[in-house]
């Protein structure tokens, strides 16, 4: 795709997700080729055998919405009891399995309801960690902000229209909150990301992982420009799959300077995509859905690693990013 082509300028006049920043910054010929040129992965089978990692993901997802609003609309999440938080789950688990099974296909019995165990363990484990209570505490999940449609829900923390642009990028952003607890005052907020996949050892060390892990930025500079500056905001992943005794909630330190930083790779990277370098990047051999459109040759990624890193220049320099 040529320097400065129009379909490059519409897709940066639109709010970008997280995940597609991150395709930007480590894959950027993938990003063109799903972002501006609309390629789709193939639709999977009529009938799953399995529940894969983001379907998994999405209902663990559901089952905490659903719980955490049916607890905010009696005594607060905040106060809930275990045996409450346990019958919240329950309830918000049969409502989100009927939908599924009314609405796409499942994988057969035994396996779907093995998962099911699985989404309850994982959503009890994810409520029930335990975090200090802010006075006069409400908290919300899946919050959409920077919505690009219509959204339906009422009693948000914000107008989920408004725009959120990160400073100096030029860049527009959009997503969903997993969880926002805001003070009664509004002068702290807590923002947190739940990881329903696999807890990697070095996460203590991690804080944007070469591009590869923005959310808990992103999502509290949302929270900041959304709110307004004087609120205080802890931005934190949530490992529920974290085993007795490890380490399962990972806050990240110097929002600010992160997302200064961060500003300045995006920045950078925008430029080099409009300036018409789209190579294959980090990521080009992660779970590339698009992997049919390289060429063959199992070599080929590991020849061309290096010389697309010269062609990206400083827009790859976040690959070497903590």
């Amino acid at each position: 795709m040529g320097r400065a082509h129009p379909r490059l300028h519409k897709v940066f006049d639109s709010a970008k997700s997280a995940t597609s920043l991150r395709m930007l910054l480590r894959d950027p010929i993938r990003f063109v080729w799903r972002y501006v040129l609309g390629w789709k992965q193939p639709d999977e089978a009529d009938e799953p055998l399995t529940v894969d990692a983001l379907a998994f993901g999405n209902l663990v997802h559901g089952v905490l919405r659903s719980a955490v609003e049916k607890l905010e609309d009696t005594k607060g999440f905040a106060a809930a009891g275990a045996a409450e938080l346990e019958a919240a789950v329950k309830h918000a688990l049969g409502e989100i399995a009927a939908e599924w099974e009314g609405e796409q296909p499942i994988p057969p019995a035994v396996i779907w309801h093995s998962t099911l165990e699985r989404v309850s363990e994982m959503s009890l484990a994810a409520l029930r960690h335990p975090l200090d209570p802010m006075p006069g505490q409400k908290s919300w999940t899946e919050i959409p902000f920077g919505a690009l449609r219509e959204v339906k829900r009422t009693n948000l923390p914000w107008d989920v229209a408004r725009p959120v642009e990160i400073p100096g990028s030029g860049i527009a952003i959009q997503g969903q909150i997993d969880r926002l607890d805001l003070a009664g005052d509004g002068k702290r907020a807590r923002v947190i990301d739940y990881k329903t996949g696999r807890l990697n050892k070095d996460m203590a060390d991690v804080v944007i992982k070469g591009g590869s892990e923005l959310q808990r930025c992103l999502y509290a500079f949302a929270v900041k420009t959304l709110i307004g500056q004087r609120v205080k905001v802890d931005a934190s992943l949530l490992y529920p799959c974290a085993e007795e005794g490890e380490q399962a909630l990972y806050p990240l330190h110097e929002v600010d300077e992160v997302l200064a930083r961060l500003a300045d790779a995006l920045r950078i990277a925008r430029e080099s995509m409009t300036a018409g370098i789209a190579v294959p990047g980090e990521d080009a051999d992660q779970y590339n859905d698009f992997a049919f459109a390289l060429p063959a040759s199992p070599s080929y990624l590991d020849r061309k690693r290096e010389p697309a890193r010269e062609q990206l220049g400083a827009a790859a320099d976040i690959w070497d990013e903590a």
